[in-house]
């Protein structure tokens, strides 16, 4: 279901409106996050809003990578990312 969501869109819509909702996304996730660290306990946003944000930005990268025509070299960036971070971790130690 989400690659054919995300097929449809990639007909539908330019490139520049793909920009513009994953920068809306990364913004919307920042804030929450940002609100979990700045705000009073009872005032920060719940769990299931950081879920969701996180989710919506997911979402949004995947669309946009795809896009873009760049899906095999963002995962591989993931994985190398993983990769170095892990080696990192694993030096620090």
């Amino acid at each position: 279901m989400v690659d054919e969501a995300i097929e449809k869109m990639i007909k539908q819509y330019p490139k520049d409106k793909f920009i513009m909702k994953m920068l809306e996304e990364c913004a919307e996730l920042s804030e929450v996050l940002l609100k979990t660290l700045t705000k009073a306990e009872g005032y920060k946003p719940p769990l299931e809003k950081i879920i969701e944000e996180m989710g919506d930005v997911l979402f949004r990268a995947k669309a946009l990578s795809r896009k873009l025509g760049i899906d095999d070299e963002v995962e591989a960036r993931f994985q190398e990312k993983g990769v170095i971070l892990n080696n990192y971790l694993t030096e620090k130690v």
